[in-house]
Protein backbone atom coordinates (compact mmCIF):
# COMPACT_ATOMS: atom_id res chain seq x y z
CA UNK A 1 0.00 0.00 0.00
CA UNK A 2 2.95 2.30 1.11
CA UNK A 3 4.54 2.04 -2.96
CA UNK A 4 1.13 2.43 -4.32
CA UNK A 5 0.82 5.83 -2.58
CA UNK A 6 4.13 6.81 -3.26
CA UNK A 7 4.10 5.88 -7.10
CA UNK A 8 0.13 8.15 -6.99
CA UNK A 9 2.29 10.85 -5.72
CA UNK A 10 4.54 10.73 -8.31
CA UNK A 11 2.18 10.56 -10.53
CA UNK A 12 0.48 13.59 -9.72
CA UNK A 13 3.61 15.39 -9.60
CA UNK A 14 4.58 14.26 -13.05
CA UNK A 15 1.71 13.97 -15.00
CA UNK A 16 -0.16 17.46 -13.21
CA UNK A 17 1.12 20.85 -11.41
CA UNK A 18 0.47 18.74 -8.24
CA UNK A 19 3.60 19.05 -6.55
CA UNK A 20 3.17 15.16 -4.70
CA UNK A 21 5.75 13.78 -5.05
CA UNK A 22 8.94 16.12 -3.55
CA UNK A 23 9.72 14.15 -0.84
CA UNK A 24 9.03 10.21 -2.04
CA UNK A 25 12.27 8.37 -3.80
CA UNK A 26 11.80 7.98 -6.76
CA UNK A 27 13.13 4.68 -8.38
CA UNK A 28 13.13 3.04 -12.02
CA UNK A 29 10.07 0.46 -10.54
CA UNK A 30 8.05 3.02 -8.94
CA UNK A 31 8.25 5.54 -12.10
CA UNK A 32 7.20 2.94 -14.65
CA UNK A 33 4.23 1.93 -12.28
CA UNK A 34 2.90 5.44 -12.90
CA UNK A 35 2.22 4.24 -16.36
CA UNK A 36 -0.96 2.62 -14.41
CA UNK A 37 -1.99 6.07 -13.12
CA UNK A 38 -1.94 7.57 -16.50
CA UNK A 39 -5.56 5.84 -17.43
CA UNK A 40 -7.21 6.85 -13.99
CA UNK A 41 -5.49 10.56 -14.03
CA UNK A 42 -7.95 10.69 -17.46
CA UNK A 43 -10.85 9.35 -14.57
CA UNK A 44 -9.51 11.93 -12.67
CA UNK A 45 -9.22 14.69 -14.81
CA UNK A 46 -13.33 13.52 -15.88
CA UNK A 47 -14.37 13.94 -11.98
CA UNK A 48 -13.09 17.20 -12.13
CA UNK A 49 -14.56 18.77 -14.87
CA UNK A 50 -17.64 17.26 -13.75
CA UNK A 51 -18.07 20.14 -11.59
CA UNK A 52 -17.75 22.54 -14.82
CA UNK A 53 -20.65 20.18 -16.25
CA UNK A 54 -22.81 20.75 -13.51
CA UNK A 55 -22.54 24.09 -14.28
CA UNK A 56 -23.05 23.78 -18.13
CA UNK A 57 -26.41 26.22 -17.47
CA UNK A 58 -24.45 28.94 -16.12
CA UNK A 59 -22.44 29.35 -19.34
CA UNK A 60 -22.83 29.98 -23.19
CA UNK A 61 -21.99 27.02 -25.76
CA UNK A 62 -18.90 29.01 -26.11
CA UNK A 63 -17.44 29.40 -22.43
CA UNK A 64 -18.69 26.08 -21.72
CA UNK A 65 -16.05 24.28 -24.57
CA UNK A 66 -13.30 26.29 -24.24
CA UNK A 67 -13.49 25.54 -20.13
CA UNK A 68 -13.56 21.69 -21.13
CA UNK A 69 -10.81 22.30 -23.71
CA UNK A 70 -8.39 24.48 -21.69
CA UNK A 71 -8.90 22.77 -18.23
CA UNK A 72 -7.13 19.54 -18.80
CA UNK A 73 -4.43 21.43 -20.07
CA UNK A 74 -3.54 23.95 -17.23
CA UNK A 75 -4.30 20.67 -14.26
CA UNK A 76 -1.49 18.58 -16.42
CA UNK A 77 0.46 21.91 -17.01
CA UNK A 78 0.94 21.31 -20.82
CA UNK A 79 3.53 18.98 -20.20
CA UNK A 80 1.82 16.84 -23.37
CA UNK A 81 1.59 19.65 -25.54
CA UNK A 82 5.02 20.40 -25.36
CA UNK A 83 5.55 16.85 -26.38
CA UNK A 84 2.82 17.67 -29.60
CA UNK A 85 4.49 20.59 -30.30
CA UNK A 86 8.01 18.97 -30.53
CA UNK A 87 7.52 15.73 -32.51
CA UNK A 88 5.94 18.58 -34.93
CA UNK A 89 8.81 20.04 -35.31
CA UNK A 90 11.26 17.32 -35.70
CA UNK A 91 8.05 16.04 -37.93
CA UNK A 92 7.97 18.94 -40.48
CA UNK A 93 11.69 19.45 -40.08
CA UNK A 94 12.70 16.46 -43.31
CA UNK A 95 15.15 15.78 -41.80
CA UNK A 96 17.04 12.09 -41.42
CA UNK A 97 16.37 10.39 -38.11
CA UNK A 98 19.28 11.45 -36.39
CA UNK A 99 18.56 14.98 -36.81
CA UNK A 100 14.47 14.45 -35.95
CA UNK A 101 15.98 13.06 -32.82
CA UNK A 102 17.81 15.70 -31.99
CA UNK A 103 15.22 18.44 -32.38
CA UNK A 104 13.47 16.64 -30.43
CA UNK A 105 15.65 17.46 -27.94
CA UNK A 106 16.24 20.58 -28.59
CA UNK A 107 14.33 23.24 -26.22
CA UNK A 108 13.38 26.00 -29.06
CA UNK A 109 10.12 26.06 -30.32
CA UNK A 110 10.08 26.36 -34.02
CA UNK A 111 6.95 27.77 -36.68
CA UNK A 112 6.13 24.01 -37.44
CA UNK A 113 5.41 23.62 -33.03
CA UNK A 114 2.90 26.68 -33.71
CA UNK A 115 0.99 26.20 -36.74
CA UNK A 116 0.32 22.13 -35.31
CA UNK A 117 -0.83 23.67 -32.07
CA UNK A 118 -3.14 25.74 -33.33
CA UNK A 119 -4.07 23.26 -35.91
CA UNK A 120 -4.67 20.52 -32.95
CA UNK A 121 -6.30 22.85 -30.77
CA UNK A 122 -8.57 24.40 -33.15
CA UNK A 123 -10.03 20.70 -34.28
CA UNK A 124 -10.78 20.02 -31.10
CA UNK A 125 -12.64 22.77 -30.13
CA UNK A 126 -14.80 22.32 -33.32
CA UNK A 127 -15.58 19.02 -32.09
CA UNK A 128 -15.98 19.70 -28.33
CA UNK A 129 -18.43 23.13 -29.40
CA UNK A 130 -20.11 20.50 -32.32
CA UNK A 131 -20.78 17.72 -29.70
CA UNK A 132 -22.32 20.27 -26.55
CA UNK A 133 -24.35 21.95 -28.95
CA UNK A 134 -26.02 18.46 -30.14
CA UNK A 135 -25.58 16.40 -26.77
CA UNK A 136 -25.06 16.78 -23.41
CA UNK A 137 -21.29 16.23 -22.09
CA UNK A 138 -21.32 13.56 -19.41
CA UNK A 139 -19.03 12.24 -16.74
CA UNK A 140 -18.89 9.09 -18.72
CA UNK A 141 -17.93 10.58 -22.18
CA UNK A 142 -14.78 12.61 -20.92
CA UNK A 143 -13.99 9.53 -18.92
CA UNK A 144 -13.95 7.65 -22.66
CA UNK A 145 -11.87 10.45 -24.15
CA UNK A 146 -9.51 11.45 -21.55
CA UNK A 147 -8.30 7.79 -19.85
CA UNK A 148 -9.26 6.15 -23.48
CA UNK A 149 -6.02 8.50 -24.98
CA UNK A 150 -4.11 7.70 -21.93
CA UNK A 151 -4.38 4.10 -22.31
CA UNK A 152 -2.95 4.20 -25.86
CA UNK A 153 -0.05 6.27 -24.30
CA UNK A 154 0.59 3.71 -22.15
CA UNK A 155 0.30 0.76 -24.19
CA UNK A 156 2.90 2.61 -26.51
CA UNK A 157 5.21 2.72 -23.69
CA UNK A 158 5.11 -0.78 -22.41
CA UNK A 159 5.34 -2.67 -25.94
CA UNK A 160 7.01 -0.25 -28.14
CA UNK A 161 11.05 0.42 -28.01
CA UNK A 162 12.38 3.19 -27.27
CA UNK A 163 14.05 5.19 -30.00
CA UNK A 164 17.04 5.79 -28.04
CA UNK A 165 19.29 4.65 -25.01
CA UNK A 166 18.48 7.59 -23.08
CA UNK A 167 16.15 9.80 -22.29
CA UNK A 168 12.14 9.83 -20.63
CA UNK A 169 10.84 7.09 -22.28
CA UNK A 170 13.71 4.80 -21.41
CA UNK A 171 13.99 5.69 -18.01
CA UNK A 172 9.95 4.16 -17.76
CA UNK A 173 10.65 1.05 -19.99
CA UNK A 174 13.62 0.01 -17.63
CA UNK A 175 11.70 -0.17 -14.59
CA UNK A 176 8.14 -2.11 -16.63
CA UNK A 177 7.98 -5.76 -14.83
CA UNK A 178 4.83 -8.62 -15.95
CA UNK A 179 3.00 -7.16 -12.95
CA UNK A 180 2.80 -3.82 -14.30
CA UNK A 181 2.07 -4.93 -17.49
CA UNK A 182 -0.58 -7.40 -16.08
CA UNK A 183 -1.82 -4.24 -14.28
CA UNK A 184 -1.98 -2.31 -17.39
CA UNK A 185 -4.37 -5.19 -19.36
CA UNK A 186 -6.70 -5.35 -15.89
CA UNK A 187 -7.06 -1.24 -16.54
CA UNK A 188 -8.11 -2.30 -20.30
CA UNK A 189 -10.73 -5.14 -19.61
CA UNK A 190 -11.96 -2.11 -16.79
CA UNK A 191 -12.07 0.88 -19.02
CA UNK A 192 -13.82 -0.78 -21.96
CA UNK A 193 -16.42 -2.77 -19.46
CA UNK A 194 -17.05 0.70 -18.06
CA UNK A 195 -17.48 2.06 -21.70
CA UNK A 196 -19.91 -0.90 -22.41
CA UNK A 197 -22.17 -0.63 -19.21
CA UNK A 198 -22.56 2.98 -21.09
CA UNK A 199 -23.16 2.05 -24.56
CA UNK A 200 -22.14 -1.20 -26.07
CA UNK A 201 -22.64 0.13 -29.88
CA UNK A 202 -20.15 3.18 -28.49
CA UNK A 203 -17.85 0.93 -27.09
CA UNK A 204 -17.42 -1.12 -30.57
CA UNK A 205 -16.68 1.95 -31.95
CA UNK A 206 -14.33 3.74 -29.27
CA UNK A 207 -12.43 0.02 -29.17
CA UNK A 208 -12.14 0.25 -33.44
CA UNK A 209 -11.10 3.87 -33.15
CA UNK A 210 -8.73 3.32 -30.51
CA UNK A 211 -6.89 0.32 -32.21
CA UNK A 212 -6.77 1.76 -34.95
CA UNK A 213 -5.15 5.14 -33.58
CA UNK A 214 -2.61 3.30 -31.43
CA UNK A 215 -1.54 1.04 -34.41
CA UNK A 216 -0.75 4.40 -36.66
CA UNK A 217 0.84 5.90 -33.84
CA UNK A 218 3.07 3.16 -32.99
CA UNK A 219 4.22 2.51 -36.86
CA UNK A 220 4.78 6.61 -37.45
CA UNK A 221 6.66 6.79 -34.51
CA UNK A 222 8.96 3.79 -35.33
CA UNK A 223 9.12 4.54 -39.18
CA UNK A 224 10.29 8.06 -38.19
CA UNK A 225 12.31 8.16 -35.09
CA UNK A 226 12.96 4.29 -34.84
CA UNK A 227 10.85 3.90 -31.79
CA UNK A 228 8.95 6.24 -28.75
CA UNK A 229 10.44 9.10 -27.02
CA UNK A 230 8.82 11.00 -23.60
CA UNK A 231 7.74 13.29 -26.49
CA UNK A 232 5.94 10.93 -28.70
CA UNK A 233 4.04 10.16 -25.86
CA UNK A 234 2.66 13.69 -25.03
CA UNK A 235 2.01 13.92 -28.57
CA UNK A 236 -0.04 10.74 -28.59
CA UNK A 237 -1.53 11.77 -25.59
CA UNK A 238 -2.77 15.21 -27.05
CA UNK A 239 -3.82 13.64 -30.58
CA UNK A 240 -5.90 10.96 -28.95
CA UNK A 241 -7.90 13.37 -26.89
CA UNK A 242 -8.68 15.25 -30.22
CA UNK A 243 -9.14 12.25 -32.46
CA UNK A 244 -11.47 10.66 -29.41
CA UNK A 245 -13.73 14.37 -29.41
CA UNK A 246 -14.14 14.22 -33.03
CA UNK A 247 -15.02 10.55 -33.13
CA UNK A 248 -17.63 11.30 -30.14
CA UNK A 249 -18.94 14.28 -32.15
CA UNK A 250 -19.08 12.49 -35.18
CA UNK A 251 -20.80 9.38 -33.19
CA UNK A 252 -23.35 11.27 -32.29
CA UNK A 253 -24.27 13.67 -35.93
CA UNK A 254 -24.64 10.60 -37.63
CA UNK A 255 -25.18 7.52 -35.38
CA UNK A 256 -27.47 8.87 -32.60
CA UNK A 257 -28.82 11.51 -34.85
Amino acid sequence: MKKLIEMIKIGLSFFTIVPAGKRVEWTERKVAGTLLFLPVLGGVLAFLLSGVIKGEELFSPLVFSLLLLFIPIIITGGLHLDGWMDVSDAYFSHQNREKKLAILSDPNVGAFAVISLLVLLSFRFMAIYELVRVEEVSFPLLVMILSGARLSSAFLLMYTKSAKESGLAFYFQSGITPPIKRGFWIEVLLFFGFCAFVSPLLCFVLGGALLLYTFCARIFFQRQFGGITGDSIGATIEGGETFLWIIMWLFQLFVMA
